[in-house]
């Protein structure tokens, strides 16, 4: 698993952290805005058509405020006040900045990489105060998507387009070395469908996954291939192909665990036949797991659950050795973007206002299956907004409430900062507070992520020691 993090080290290292000042998934159910072929525009949600608000990381027109120059640095170390977190939560101001901070983090295998293309980066990284650091450098004119982490290392796709090309690449970032390598680079031309475009990939271990689209021309049905990476110098493979559908869609939201991989697909002409499906990597055999007859999305898999939002916009959990599927969440409100971590489920809940569509005062919960308690996360009368991951015992997401026009509408806001939760404390932490618009917050071991603007107006993720 790479990076072990005990609990408690998670806890002390976010009361170091609190707030950084400064700098900065899902598609939901019922969603019909995929199509047939790669996509060929920025997709208003940093490229992806299941990630909700805008983040346009194009220098022309950046998610800030139009009289607002972007900050010389994204990340102040000036914290809140530790008092808050109670005396469980030692305080220590003392972070030293720079990359001595860092903790070691241990693969758990011998990477290989030479056989991938070394991207070196065309600026310098941003400084950042804290223990901090800029950990990607994609300068193309679109945005960068994707983000996964696992362990040591992060993957994420980056676009660049010249019409009528979209260019594409799958990126893989070392975190211990600081060495950012292009595991594939596509080419597709959209009115003419032809070359290919990469998309979703997710990280697990020493395994890459992630999608293939081909173009052949016009006259003829787009095809793709779901190809692994191993990152121990085996070669890739592709473990699954297939042909889209006219009027549907190929493999959406790719996530891995283990030896399973999960996504959502519109094998039907119908505007919103998604269903969720499971592929078991090593035999190749693919089953269609999730209940009804379309309009799933927001999948997630941890062990043997995966977990995702249905037609009906309630969460439910499928036991991949049970085939058994139950339900989270069964009522008359609309929760979709789930998240799960071991026994650890989260999602966006409308229960208190709104609805997926409005989201006016959508708030997170969380489910313990263990348990079988939900507890709801937020109490903030403003608008939650999801991107939600979980790790251990902390849940982070994207939130509008800190917008000082918009805290309760998603599509009009332009301030979001990242908040996050201690399920054992039950308290909530500001992660970051900027004057623009953070994205991907992401959590793995000791280590916290997240997306902003550096000081040369590109979008860029940044690491920040707990």
């Amino acid at each position: 698993m790479g990076v072990a993090c005990n609990s408690l080290g998670l806890l002390v290292g976010i009361a170091l952290l609190v707030v950084v000042e400064g700098c900065g998934k899902n598609k939901p159910a019922g969603d019909t805005s995929n199509s047939d072929e790669p996509s060929d525009s920025l997709d208003t949600s940093m490229d992806e058509p299941e990630v909700d608000i805008p983040i346009d990381t194009s220098p022309g027109d950046q998610d800030v405020a139009p009289d607002d120059p972007a900050p010389d640095s994204p990340v102040d170390s000036t914290f809140d006040d530790p008092e808050s977190v109670g005396d469980a939560m030692p305080w220590d101001s003392g972070v030293t900045p720079g990359d001595a901070c860092f903790t070691p983090i241990d693969a758990g295998f011998d990477p290989v990489l030479d056989a991938f293309e070394l991207s070196a980066p065309g600026r310098d990284p941003t400084p950042c105060e804290g223990c901090c650091r800029q950990v990607t450098f994609w300068d193309g004119n679109e945005v960068l998507d994707n983000v996964d982490v696992w362990g040591r290392f992060m993957v994420y796709r980056a676009t660049s387009r010249i019409a009528p090309y979209l260019y594409s690449q799958i990126r893989l970032v070392d975190l211990q070395t600081y060495q950012e390598y292009i595991l594939e680079r596509g080419t597709y031309n959209s009115p003419e469908n032809m070359g290919y475009s990469l998309q979703f990939p997710s990280i697990y271990e020493s395994n890459v996954i992630y999608l293939r689209y081909l173009g052949a021309g016009t006259s003829l049905p787009l095809t793709y291939d779901v190809i692994l990476v191993p990152l121990i110098g085996e070669g890739s493979t592709i473990v699954h192909s297939g042909t889209v559908v006219d009027g549907g869609w190929g493999p959406h939201d790719i996530h891995m665990y283990g030896d399973n991989a999960v996504w959502d697909e519109n094998r039907t002409p119908l505007p919103a036949g998604q269903e969720l499906y499971l592929l078991h990597i090593s035999t190749g055999e693919l089953q269609k797991i999730s209940l009804g007859m379309c309009c799933v999305g927001s999948q997630a898999i941890w062990g043997t659950k995966v977990v995702y939002s249905d037609v009906g916009m309630d969460i439910l959990m499928y036991d991949i050795e049970t085939g058994e599927t139950i339900h989270v969440t069964d009522d008359l409100y609309d929760q979709w973007d789930c998240e799960i971590w071991d026994n650890i489920v989260a999602w966006v809940d409308t229960r208190n206002g709104g609805n997926e569509g409005t989201r006016t005062n959508a708030d997170i919960y969380m489910y313990d299956i263990v348990t079988g308690e939900t507890r709801q996360v937020t109490t903030n009368p403003f608008t939650q907004m999801g991107e939600l991951d979980v790790y251990e015992d902390m849940i982070v997401w994207r939130d509008l409430r800190d917008d000082p026009e918009h805290p309760d509408d998603w599509m009009a806001a332009r301030n979001l900062n990242i908040y996050g939760y201690l399920i054992p404390f039950s308290t909530e932490y500001s992660m970051t507070r900027y004057d623009g618009a953070e994205g991907y917050p992401r959590l793995y071991g000791d280590k916290f992520f997240y997306g902003a603007l550096d000081t040369y107006g590109f979008f860029s993720m940044f690491m920040f020691q707990l």
